[in-house]
């Protein structure tokens, strides 16, 4: 099904697939290294600093994703931002998974 016009926001479908692309990788990184990305960590992932910070941001706001501060290695005194999939945002990623491949 394709959609004939998107909707009249500017940015819309750039934010919404890189809101994908955000969750896919926080989800993707937690199960192939069992934690969770620091926030540099991510952005390099990503490989987007400006337009994925803005992300970040909007994923925070809509509680698809929870950031805490804790040490970014063990043994390691420097503090790390960490992002982590919310139970809503990992419900949302599974259901756009869900939907891409039916």
């Amino acid at each position: 099904m394709k959609f004939e016009r998107l909707p009249e926001i500017e940015g819309f479908s750039s934010r919404l697939n890189g809101l994908f692309k955000l969750l896919l990788t926080i989800y993707e990184f937690s199960n192939k290294f069992g934690r969770y990305p620091y926030t540099r960590e991510l952005l390099n992932y990503l490989k987007s600093w400006g337009h994925g910070f803005e992300l970040l941001k909007i994923a925070e706001e809509f509680g698809l994703i929870e950031r805490y501060v804790d040490y970014c290695l063990p043994g390691s005194n420097r503090k790390c931002i960490f992002n982590k999939l919310s139970g809503k945002g990992l419900k949302l990623l599974k259901m756009i998974l869900e939907l891409i491949s039916s």
